[in-house]
């Protein structure tokens, strides 16, 4: 018998499990006898859960089965409990576990997905306290034990922070050890809202000081916590760039601004430890600096608390950084620092002059940049130095800023930044940092090397030379081109600053720009070289291009023909190895004996026994053979025949030859407009359709080598379609790399082809 408060409803339980439900008024009433267990359950309670307050019937059987209303919650439980906000039930395996009241109508689904707890073995639950955090436990001797999961822990503090009770919620999370960014994490919006009252309800600078000891930009509800928050966590997967997170920086710089108003004597150490958690310890050294109007008691105080809670290292560093020495000896001394460590080295630091001082203190803290900036403060006295510090932490452009292009410091810097630039063969910017220093000589050389020809003439007329050295510097820069096929821009040398307009002519013609070359031509008057060496050269590389064309077709053909070949021998091997799996799997069905069973039954307990040694031996070859993987895979795809993945390297040949061929459409085009113009036309039209064949012969065989399966979206999926998606699965597009995965994009017909003779 079971009476429910909320609903006012007393039940009773038939010896076969029928739940009989009354309602008092005048009398006891029947209200219904719908509800029966599947067992009886000589142990049941009745239970509200959610805002409508629907009552379910929760039963235990003598055979251990647990029962919301009809439903089979487990099947090896041995006590059970229903809390405020949970059922908590013990099981045969020794642990105790959780389900969410309002999620019990699809209990059945959440119990894996639950929180639990290990016990000791063959313990019982008594009770779970309501409103409370702890369970009583009966162990097997008899002894009772009470304990604190952290479910309940975790719910518990939930419901404080909800209700902003944040000094039951940190004295709580003191008590049970329990990480405070929870109070953060819960409901960030909401705590930095209510951050004023957190302060004033804690009333407690040192839990206050835990609170932020323990701060961190993690979100705990996707980590620590993430069991308590599984609707956080759906679908949830890492990023590759973890996001960046500002917790800590928010709440410290909010605490401080709310400690400061309140009372900045009191929270004084608070204060300190929002700085020391962002890393501003220099701002936490000027605060305690600042509370000299306190006594020195507040000074000393506040250096404890720095020094309790920074390295003391860092801490005497930081002051350091500050240039005031008093403020240094005082860290020092309330650090318990050896003074033979530190008086000699102040002592030496302090009989130089400021600025030099400075630049010492800046060099041996390794704040390089603030360094060169004393010590060019200092003047002419210590250029070497800074030489030495600049080309020594290459703070060439930080150093370039303090000077004039017409310095000799900026030269010599300029010299030193473009040395450097060199050795990294960042050639054009090198020769711009000198040029800019007005060393065009050294600049000369420079674009020379990087082939920046127009920035190697601009220098070459600034250097002032006599027409014959300008020539001879022309020359180079011309030769340094022609050796990297750009004809171009020798053309536009010759023509623009040499004014050889036959030399430029010949060089767009050895180009293949023949546009410019006919223009170069009319301007120059110089009709003489179309007959002489336009027209023979489009002759000449119109039998090139056809005769290149040809080549990679054969090409094609023949490396598609092999694939096939490929294909077609590894479906056969695939048909053999099957029908022999068949054959083996007929002849042994009708076989089996019981010898055969217990054979099979030992020799799986053999195995059982021997897995510990097996899996020790897979975990010691693991590391060397993925480390043998990474070494392997660029020689596994090769065009050897008969090789095991001879057909992706012939899909990347194939490949390879397509993306040649597409790229030949702006020479294809050029030409074809050049022969039409000159009435070449029967070479136009054998180029033209010698190109549009094999573009047509690439888009007739693509789906043949890229052969994906096809998905059977439609009736008319046929046997001959069967056959084509086995043949595509032999295929392991996925170890190939991307760009061979698929076709290469086509070409438009737009980008090449003429239409004047059709």
């Amino acid at each position: 018998m079971e009476y429910n408060i909320d609903t006012k409803h007393l039940a009773l339980q038939s010896i076969d499990g029928t739940v009989y439900k009354y309602i008092k008024d005048n009398k006891w009433s029947l209200i219904n006898c719908d509800l029966k267990f599947p067992q009886p359950c000589p142990n049941f309670t009745m239970t509200s859960v959610g805002k409508d307050k629907k009552e379910l019937c929760i039963g235990h059987s003598q055979f251990y089965r647990l029962y919301v209303d009809e439903t089979e919650l487990a099947n090896n439980c041995t006590s059970f409990y229903v809390h405020d906000q949970f059922l908590l039930f013990t099981d045969h395996t020794n642990t105790l576990k959780f389900v969410d009241l309002n999620k019990l109508n699809n209990a059945a689904k959440r119990v894996s997905e639950e929180s639990f707890r290990k016990l000791e073995r063959g313990a019982k639950l008594l009770i779970a306290l309501n409103k409370g955090t702890g369970c009583l436990l009966q162990m097997p001797r008899g002894n009772l034990e009470l304990i604190h999961p952290r479910t309940l822990v975790v719910s518990k503090l939930k419901s404080f922070v909800d209700n902003m009770n944040y000094l039951n919620a940190v004295e709580t999370m003191r008590k049970h050890r329990v990480n405070m960014n929870i109070l953060y994490d819960h409901n960030p919006k909401n705590f930095l809202d209510n951050l004023a009252q957190f302060v004033n309800q804690v009333n407690s600078v040192n839990l206050i000081n835990l609170f932020i000891t323990e701060l961190s930009d993690e979100d705990t509800t996707l980590s620590f916590f993430k069991d308590h928050y599984p609707e956080r966590n759906i679908g949830k997967k890492e990023d590759i760039t973890p996001k960046k997170y500002t917790k800590l920086t928010d709440i410290c710089t909010k605490l401080i601004e709310i400690c400061e108003s309140i009372d900045r004597n009191k929270y004084y150490l608070v204060i300190l430890s929002c700085f020391a958690k962002m890393k501003e310890l220099e701002k936490a050294l000027y605060k305690v600096i600042q509370s000299i109007d306190s006594g020195q008691a507040s000074i000393d105080e506040g250096l404890k608390h720095l020094l309790y809670i920074v390295d003391v290292n860092e801490l005497f560093d930081v002051a350091l950084g500050t240039y005031d020495f008093e403020l240094v000896l005082m860290v020092a001394e309330k650090s318990q620092k050896d003074p033979k460590e530190y008086l000699p080295f102040l002592n030496e630091l302090k009989k130089l002059e400021e600025n030099y001082r400075k630049y010492k203190i800046d060099f041996y803290l390794k704040r390089y940049k603030k360094a060169l900036q004393n010590i060019i403060k200092c003047g002419t006295e210590h250029i070497e130095e800074i030489v030495h510090l600049v080309d020594d932490h290459k703070l060439y452009s930080e150093c370039l800023k303090h000077y004039k292009p017409s310095d000799e410091m900026f030269k010599t810097i300029s010299r030193l930044f473009a040395n450097h630039l060199t050795e990294k063969k960042y050639y054009e910017e090198a020769g711009l940092i000198l040029t800019r220093a007005e060393q065009y000589e050294q600049a000369s050389e420079l674009f020379l090397k990087s082939a920046s020809w127009e920035m190697f003439v601009n220098v070459c007329l600034k250097l002032k030379l006599s027409s014959h050295q300008y020539t001879e510097k022309l020359n180079l820069i011309i030769e340094k081109l022609k050796s990297e096929n750009k004809f171009l821009e020798c053309a536009h040398v010759f023509d623009r600053y040499m004014n050889d307009s036959e030399n430029a002519i010949l060089n767009l013609i050895n180009g293949t720009h023949w546009s410019e070359a006919i223009a170069l031509i009319h301007k120059s008057n110089r009709f003489d070289f179309l007959e002489t060496n336009l027209l023979p050269s489009l002759n000449s590389n119109q039998q090139e291009l056809i005769k290149t064309i040809e080549q990679y077709e054969i090409k094609f053909l023949e490396h598609k023909e092999r694939l096939d070949e490929v294909r077609e021998e590894k479906a056969k091997k695939k048909e053999k190895e099957m029908m022999d799996e068949y054959e083996d799997e007929n002849r042994h069905r009708d076989d089996l004996s019981m010898s055969e069973i217990s054979n099979s039954t030992f020799d799986t307990q053999s195995q059982a026994g021997s897995t510990r040694s097996s899996a020790s031996t897979i975990a010691s070859t693991y590391s060397s053979k993925s480390k043998r993987k990474n070494r392997q895979k660029k020689t596994l795809i090769s065009l050897k025949k008969g090789s095991q993945y001879e057909d992706l390297a012939l899909i990347q040949e194939l490949s390879d030859i397509m993306s040649y061929v597409y790229n030949l459409k702006d020479s294809i085009f050029s030409i074809s407009k050049s022969l039409l113009l000159f009435n070449l036309i029967d070479l136009c039209v054998q180029l033209q359709d010698k190109y549009e064949k094999v573009i047509d012969l690439f888009e007739k065989m693509s789906p043949q080598i890229w052969n994906y399966p096809v998905q059977n979206e439609t009736e008319n999926f046929s046997f001959q379609i069967f056959q084509q998606n086995i043949m595509a699965n032999l295929t392991e597009f996925n170890k190939l790399d991307i760009k061979y995965r698929f076709p290469p994009e086509s070409v438009s017909k737009r980008s090449w082809k003429l239409h004047f003779y059709e």
